[in-house]
């Protein structure tokens, strides 16, 4: 057997020898991802919300009496930042504001009314209205690593169309949670599982991230159907060291395209 290089060459997942055969390093790898950790509680980790100003704005003369960023060749919407909350403001001629990189719901609030007095400033005629929140984002890890393949074709077994999973292009398993939800966590009640429209985003490690929630409840929900459903596909040796050789053979291939 030849000898595997100190060079981590398949993306965290172990080695390659030198002959470039892609052999994988599975003891490296096995202890990389055996290692004992407990799950942790979702958390938010983006707050996009939106907003109209009722009236059509001048971005040119906003941006440069609050220090923001327009280049109408590039983009059609002046670019404002605040530092607390941080977060970061598209404001477009029409009047809509989207507000993104806010931590929490109410710090996105605070941050488009701050933003709001920004605009009104400059534009008098302006007036805060339809504030909402559009996405909250939010990761958490589910307590062990998983077995992607087996529950990609679970998924597609049970029907699962928009099911997408192509380890040697993407190292993540995307699917939607309203198509599972009442099939894999009977627990969780079938009236708030009608209201969520989350899309979820889980990777081999155990970390998962979740998209398309409107509230905190809709996050807590679709955390709630996640761990249920990544339950039953804790991966075993086998299904790591499979995953190992796929992620390696895949970062070859792209390589030598």
């Amino acid at each position: 057997m030849s000898k595997t290089t100190g060079h981590d060459d398949g993306g965290g997942l172990g080695g390659i020898d030198s002959a470039g055969n892609g052999t994988v390093d599975a003891n490296r790898f096995l202890s990389r991802y055996r290692k004992a950790r407990r799950p942790s509680p979702v958390v938010i980790k983006n707050c996009v919300a939106t907003a109209f100003f009722g009236t059509r704005l001048d971005l040119e003369e906003i941006s440069w009496r609050k220090q923001g960023e327009f280049n109408p060749r590039s983009f059609a919407a002046a670019k404002l930042r605040l530092r607390s909350p941080s977060s970061t403001a598209l404001v477009f001629a029409s009047g809509k504001i989207v507000c993104t990189g806010s931590g929490s719901e109410a710090a996105a609030h605070v941050a488009v009314m701050t933003y709001y007095k920004m605009v009104s400033e400059v534009a008098p005629r302006a007036v805060l209205l339809d504030m909402r929140i559009e996405n909250i984002v939010g990761t958490g890890y589910v307590g062990h690593a998983l077995d992607l393949r087996a529950a990609y074709e679970w998924l597609k077994g049970y029907g699962c169309v928009k099911t997408m999973y192509s380890p040697e292009l993407f190292p993540g398993m995307r699917f939607e949670i309203r198509s599972i939800a009442a099939r894999v966590a009977p627990n969780v009640d079938a009236r708030d599982v009608r209201k969520v429209d989350t899309k979820v985003l889980a990777f081999q490690e155990g970390n998962v991230v979740i998209c398309g929630a409107k509230t905190r409840d809709e996050l807590s929900v679709t955390w709630k159907v996640v761990r249920s459903f990544f339950s039953e596909f804790e991966a075993d040796d086998e299904a790591l060291k499979k995953l190992a050789e796929e992620r390696v053979e895949g970062k070859r291939k792209r390589r030598h395209r």
